[in-house]
Parts: structure tokens; C-alpha cells; sequence
């Protein structure tokens, strides 16, 4: 079972991770993405289009001849799909869509058509088939399904993918024929209903066998092995004392499993599982998580991702003795989105930093060449001005230490006093990373200092940390982010009384919420960006297509059948009467989490009490922003407030 599915493994893994001191340089075995700061003296301040209008790159994918790179990008404003061409960097559109997102999958095994996904609304995302005459195709069309690529079948005369088409809870099986995708009648064949609800991870080269996963809570997850001839399921993986397991791939003779497990250890590691002995062999073990494992098409390689304090690291290894291949002058960073040639000649990878967005690299195992294909940094935007956070600890209420990245304005003089806020990370049991991030970079050149906080609850810091906030999310994660406040006043160089504090997403935006509504007096100001509102309601109105997250949601939380009380005293809905600090909120008005008639309550509670606040809605957006020009502005406005109340700037006019 060589051929795991990484699509499905990848969803499996971020709700792992998104719901789980540096290194040395000799340890991480990369080359800082180090800058010359220190004869620098220009301070140029931007305008906030220039961070924003910088793209990002996601999904490279070589061509079967090696010799271009299929990658997205929405360096036009929304995610398409292009074609890199690997001798001179030139990209060519595969896709020009306005309005929807377009996601390249693949290249077919034997020719240059290409697969990609297009979302077309909420949770409903199909396969399109791109001809080599331009055309498109969409090749899963039902209306209200996602669908999404699993794998090539060994053959290449068909491929597999994922639906869930036939319950919206949970995804099956499919295969799909390419001498059909010109027909009218595409006849998929179903080769798995997913009853149960499991996690599907992988299955063999002859279709009978499919290693499925199930989650019962963030740490506790199984691994079983289904044979369909039989109709029979074994689980393999996983016992009475609770660890979380999933599978990432097999040997080449499909005789043993890869997966990670942090079973008896507070990081995820790489094990081995023998499907005839049962036998299990510890493969890879770091003092960090191994958050993702990728196979070259012939098994010679395997490359690991590992989450090093808020920044992924890549280790490549041979497979047959286990020798690591050393990577000149690999840059530290966030590595992101492997992916071998067909030869095995190329890996490509996607590097992320705090100063720059994802740039493409390519290394070429023969001549052990590392080369930047291209850097999409923004051209108007210089390296040089950019903040470089540093990695710091400070003690909670309790003595535990918090992890943070700390980024201050260049060239702070002497007895200078800035304002600063803290930082909540967007998802619950998130993490607060490394990377570039365009919201926090055009703060800091405006004068902020920023405290990006992960909280105890957030993964990365091994599984006691990720768990510390069960059943306390609101209470213990919100004093880690007053202790990040008053870490920020020990410092000579903050303004007394002016720090605020600013969350976007659904946990990020609660936090900043709760942080006002529970704890009054703490925070100068805050900003919300699409924070729930209303636990109980959110929890209890899940989609069918999330059910698979609830026992996860409900250990955090609490269950909205049994806990309604608890629910409700996290709930900033009905304690926005305590607010005394200005608060600005953005919403989206198809927010089907955080109903806009629920912010409305929040906002006239605000106006009642006389509050100062200001209300930003987006009838075009939902629970995050879909749309660049929409970000840019809340951006903006986001500063304008925080200006006026952390600056005194009174020549800001309230927004409409």
C-alpha cells in the first residue's frame, strides 16, 4: 500500500495538529534566511496593499517529463493554476477564474492534461479535467458534494478520489476511468462506502485492502486495516492507553505500514507496522513533531516535516540504510508541500518566512544543487524592512512557560515608547507560526510591537502542552494572553497602558471577545475579526460534513447536551454588557458560524452602554476572507482603530 493517499492523510494530520528553545544551526542543518540588518538604517513605511499584494504559491506538482511544475498561485487576486516552466521560470495560465478558487492536483501520468479542483461554494469543491486545448471538465458534478483527489491507480488508466456525495458526513471511494472523462456519462465506480465515518488513509495497489483511521479525541486515534473481499475490518494500530496514530505510506512490496504516533512520547514520531508479524519497529524519533512524511514514486526517499518551535524543518533519508541526504545551504524557515520528480532526479518544496511569502526551491539530488526557482516577494516591499520575530518564553498565572514570537519596528531609538498588541492565532489548538504574515508585518511598520501567543492548547509543543486547556478554553488559554500583556509591559520600549489585543478566525476572534467581556480591564482596546460568539449554538449546529470533529470540540469545550451551562459562560454573546474597552468587529454576512443577527446583539449591547466600537460587515464574505481587496481594507481599518486608541490619534474618523 505503497500509494497513501496524501490528500486524505493531509486533512487527517491538520485535525490532528490544528486540534494537538530553538535548535542549533548545526541541529536543523540549514542555512538562516539571514539579513543585513545591521548597516540598514532606511525605515520606509508602506502602504497596506503593498503587503497584501503579495502572492502566495500552494500545491507544486512536477509535469511526467520533469520538466515543468504545476503550482497555484493568486498572484491575480484568487488562487489559479499555472504551469512553471523549469528551464526559465516563465509561467503559463492553466485556469482564469474572477471569482473561485482553482487548485492544480496533478498532471496526467502520460501527457500534460491536468487535474485540479475549483471551489464552487461553501464545503462544495469538484475535480476539473483541463484538456490540452483549453478546455475544462468537470468530472465530479454533483452539486452539493466535495470531492477530492486520492491517487493514480497503478496502472495510470484511471484515478481515485474521495466523495461524499452520497452522505455529506462522510467520504467514499471512487474511481474514475480517463478514457470516460470526454463522455457524457463519466460512470464512476463506488469501491468504498465510508458507513462508519472513518478517515480513509490509504489502499493497496490490487484495491482489496484500505487502511482507514478513526478519531475519537485530539490524542486518542486507531488505525484498522479493511479487507473488502472479506467485508472484514481489524484494527492494528492503537490500544487501551490513549495516542494518536495515522498512516502516511508503505515499503514498495506493501509488507509494512508507515505511520506516525506519539504512543509513550509527548511528540509524534515515525514507526513501522508489519502486516504479517504485527510487529512494530521505531523508525525516526525527534525532540519535536513530525508533522508530515512524503515517498518518492519509487520509495527511494522518504522527507520528513518536522514542527521545530513554530517553524518546519525538512530532513530527507534514503530508505534502504537510512542515511540522511545533506542539503546545502537549505534555508531555515517553513517547508511546506514536497514533491519528487517521477525519476526521483528533483525535489521541490515550499519555503515560508516571516520576511518573505512562499518561494519555490528545487534540489537536485544528482549534481546536490539547491536553487530558488522564483521568490514572489512583493517588489515594492524590501526584505529590509520586514520584522524578524524572535522566540521567546514568559510564565502564565500558574508558573507554566508560554511559547510567543515576539516582532518589534526596526530602529526603535533610545527611550522610545510604542504601543503593542497581542496576537491570537485563528484556530482553536492552532499554533501562531514563523511565516510571513501581512496583517502582523504592516503593524509592526506602523510602529506596533506584536506578541504572537500560543497559548497552552496549541499544538507543536508536545501533547501535555496541546492538552493543558481541555475543558478550559476561555479560563486558562485567555490568562496565557493577559500573562503575554504583562510580559509586554516588563519591556522599556512599550507604552504604559497601550496594549491591545486582536484575533481573526473563529477561536482568535473569540478570544479577543472573551478577553473584553471576562476580563474588562486588561486590554486597551480590542479587535475581532469572525470570532465566535455563542459556543453552544456554533457547537450545536455543526454541518453533517464536520461531525467527524466533534468529540474533539466537545473535550475542548464541552457537549451542548450535557454542558449547556458551561457552554454559556464562555459565550461573549451574553456578557457583552461587561465590555468597557473600545471594540471593533468584522463580520461576514453569510457566516454560518457566527450569524450576524448575534454580532448585531454585541454591537447594540455596545451602543446601550455607550462603548466606543466600530462594525465592519462583508455581505460577500463568510467565516474568514475569500477576497483580497475585503482583507486589505479590514486591515486597514483595523489599524485606523487601533491608532486612535492606542496612538490618540484623533484625526482618525470613525468608520462607517
Amino acid at each position: 500500500m505503497k500509494e497513501i493517499n496524501k490528500t486524505a492523510s493531509g486533512i487527517k494530520q491538520k485535525q490532528h495538529l490544528c486540534i494537538l528553545a530553538i535548535l542549533s544551526i548545526l541541529t536543523l542543518a540549514c542555512t538562516p534566511n539571514a539579513l543585513d540588518k545591521g548597516s540598514f538604517t532606511k525605515n520606509k513605511q508602506y502602504a497596506v496593499e503593498d503587503f497584501y499584494n503579495t502572492p502566495y504559491l500552494k500545491k507544486p506538482t512536477f509535469s511526467a517529463n520533469g520538466e515543468k511544475i504545476l503550482i497555484s498561485t493568486n498572484k491575480n487576486g484568487i488562487f489559479n493554476v499555472y504551469a512553471l516552466l523549469l528551464k526559465d521560470g516563465k509561467l503559463s495560465a492553466m485556469t482564469d477564474y474572477a471569482t473561485n478558487a482553482a487548485y492544480g492536483i496533478s498532471y496526467f501520468p502520460e501527457d500534460e492534461r491536468i487535474l485540479y479542483s475549483l471551489e464552487l461554494s461553501l464545503d462544495v469543491s469538484h475535480i476539473f479535467v483541463r484538456n490540452l486545448d483549453g478546455t475544462s471538465i468537470d468530472v465530479t458534478p454533483d452539486s452539493t458534494s466535495r470531492s477530492i483527489f486520492m491517487r493514480w491507480s497503478e496502472d495510470k488508466k484511471s484515478f481515485y478520489y474521495l466523495c461524499n456525495k452520497r452522505d455529506n458526513r462522510y467520504f467514499d471511494i471512487y474511481k474514475l476511468d480517463i478514457a470516460n472523462l470526454n463522455k457524457k456519462d463519466l460512470n464512476p465506480t463506488l469501491l468504498f462506502e465510508n458507513k462508519d465515518g472513518y478517515e480513509i488513509e490509504g489502499m493497496s495497489k490490487d484495491e482489496n485492502y484500505l487502511v482507514l483511521g478513526k478519531m475519537y479525541t485530539k490524542n486518542h486515534s486507531e488505525i484498522y486495516l479493511h479487507n473488502k473481499k472479506s467485508n472484514a475490518t481489524q484494527k492494528i494500530i492503537g490500544d487501551s492507553v490513549a495516542s494518536a496514530n495515522w498512516a502516511v505510506g508503505t515499503t514498495d512490496n506493501e509488507k509494512k505500514l508507515y505511520f506516525l504516533t506519539n504512543h509513550d512520547n509527548e511528540f509524534y514520531y515515525l514507526k513501522s507496522y508489519d502486516f504479517e508479524s504485527g510487529q512494530q519497529e521505531i523508525i525516526t524519533k525527534e525532540n519535536w513533531d513530525i508533522t508530515d512524511v512524503f515517498f518518492s514514486p519509487k520509495n527511494t526517499y522518504r522527507a520528513l516535516l518536522i514542527n521545530e518551535d513554530a517553524q518546519t524543518k525538512l530532513k530527507i533519508y534514503k530508505n534502504t540504510d537510512n542515511e540522511q541526504i545533506k542539503i546545502p545551504n537549505l534555508p531555515c524557515g517553513d517547508i511546506s508541500m514536497v514533491n519528487f520528480s517521477k525519476d526521483e532526479k528533483y525535489v521541490c518544496f515550499i519555503l515560508n518566512t516571516p520576511t518573505s511569502p512562499n518561494d519555490l526551491y528545487l534540489y537536485n539530488f544528482e549534481n546536490q544543487e539547491l536553487k530558488k526557482i522564483n521568490s514572489l516577494i512583493n517588489s515594492v516591499l524590501d526584505h529590509r524592512d520586514l520584522s524578524e520575530p524572535e522566540f521567546v518564553k514568559f510564565p502564565s498565572f500558574d508558573g507554566l512557560e508560554i511559547p510567543a514570537l515576539l516582532y518589534k519596528p526596526l530602529h526603535l531609538k533610545t527611550g522610545q515608547k510604542v504601543p503593542a498588541v497581542v496576537w491570537v492565532h485563528s484556530s482553536l489548538s492552532g499554533q501562531s507560526r514563523a511565516t510571513y504574515t501581512p496583517s502582523i508585518q504592516y503593524l509592526v511598520n506602523q510602529g506596533y510591537v506584536v506578541l504572537a501567543v500560543n497559548n497552552r492548547g496549541s499544538y507543536g509543543y508536545g501533547k501535555t502542552f496541546a492538552e493543558a486547556d481541555d475543558g478550559k478554553v476561555g479560563e486558562v488559554d485567555l490568562k496565557d494572553y493577559i500573562a503575554g500583556k504583562k510580559y509586554l509591559e516588563k519591556m522599556d520600549f512599550i507604552a504604559e497602558g497601550k496594549i491591545g489585543i486582536v484575533g481573526a478566525g473563529t477561536y482568535g476572534g473569540y478570544i479577543t471577545l472573551a478577553a473584553l467581556a471576562f476580563e474588562p480591564t486588561e486590554f486597551a482596546v480590542g479587535v475581532d475579526l469572525f470570532g465566535i460568539t455563542n459556543w453552544y449554538k456554533m457547537l450545536k449546529n455543526m454541518p453533517a460534513s464536520a461531525q467527524v470533529i466533534k468529540p474533539l470540540l466537545y473535550k475542548k469545550l464541552g457537549n451542548p447536551q450535557t454542558d449547556s451551562a458551561e457552554l454559556h459562560k464562555k459565550s461573549p454573546l451574553f456578557f457583552a454588557n461587561q465590555i468597557t474597552r473600545p471594540l471593533m468587529i468584522v463580520q461576514g454576512a453569510n457566516n454560518p458560524r457566527v450569524p450576524k443577527s448575534e454580532t448585531d446583539q454585541i454591537i447594540n449591547e455596545l451602543k446601550i452602554n455607550q462603548i466606543p466600537h466600530e462594525y465592519l460587515i462583508f455581505p460577500d464574505e463568510a467565516y474568514f476572507f475569500a477576497k483580497r481587496e475585503n482583507e486589505i481594507e479590514a486591515c486597514r481599518a483595523k489599524v485606523k482603530f487601533l491608532n486612535k486608541y492606542l496612538k490618540g490619534d484623533t484625526k482618525t474618523k470613525p468608520l462607517q
